[in-house]
């Protein structure tokens, strides 16, 4: 209860009492009164907490706050690994070829089926391995030198032609077949020469078993000697 109200009721409690009439009268008076003050009440309250909210207002100004975004949660970024890039395997330096100089020869050959069959081995006579590559040729010369008429071709066409690593000092290394046939001609003894290839240098080779000679099977017909590529001997 406000202080105005309390100061209305002491002024009618004060008055002497009315006629019933005028009782009435004032009853309905009070009733008013009590009514205008409460309405005054609430007005000056809601005056005051707008005063109050337009205070916090300025003392606070609104903050705009953006809406949590939803979604799947974001990975945290991974910066991306390099991937070492594998060695090359270093390649070996070539093995240099053999020099007919630090090369020796022996051969022989035995009778099959009326050829001459047999190999000629080769031994690497310096102090560094060397190599032999590729396909070698053969010259048979009577004993004044002369070359003797014998045509060359491959033995075993289907085979290609190796490179076979000689290690100083190790007897034949490396070697090649040799198969002759169809001779007609003298049985007088011969010397057997290794050509190289690539640098077709000239190696004699030791006659180990170079006596024999192959069948004449046609006087008409040339006489073939094959040769192999080199090779690795069998242990």
């Amino acid at each position: 209860m406000t202080r105005f109200e309390d100061a209305v009721r002491h002024d009618l409690a004060a008055a002497p009492s009315p006629h019933p009439v005028e009782r009435i009268r004032r009853r309905a008076q009070r009733r008013r009164l009590r009514t205008w003050a409460s309405g005054l009440i609430a007005v000056v309250a809601i005056g005051a907490g707008s005063v109050a909210v337009v205070r916090s207002v300025q003392r606070h100004p609104t903050v705009n706050v953006s809406p949590a975004v939803t979604g799947p949660t974001a990975r945290p970024t991974i910066p991306p690994t390099t991937a070492s890039t594998p060695s090359t395997p270093t390649t070996p330096p070539a093995v240099p070829r053999c020099r007919v100089g630090r090369l020796k020869a022996a051969g022989s050959w035995q009778g099959a089926g009326g050829t001459m069959g047999g190999g000629i081995w080769l031994t690497n006579t310096g102090t560094m391995p060397c190599s032999l590559s590729g396909r070698p040729s053969i010259r048979l010369l009577n004993e004044l030198g002369e070359q003797l008429d014998v045509q060359a071709r491959n033995f075993e066409d289907g085979q290609s032609d190796a490179s076979v690593a000689l290690q100083p000092g190790v007897e034949r290394g490396a070697q090649f077949t040799v198969v002759w046939s169809n001779w007609c001609g003298s049985t007088a003894p011969l010397t057997v020469q290794v050509v190289l290839p690539q640098s077709h240098d000239i190696l004699r080779v030791t006659d180990q078993g170079f006596g024999s000679r192959p069948r004449c099977d046609n006087r008409s017909a040339r006489s073939f000697i094959a040769i192999g590529h080199f090779e690795v001997p069998p242990s």
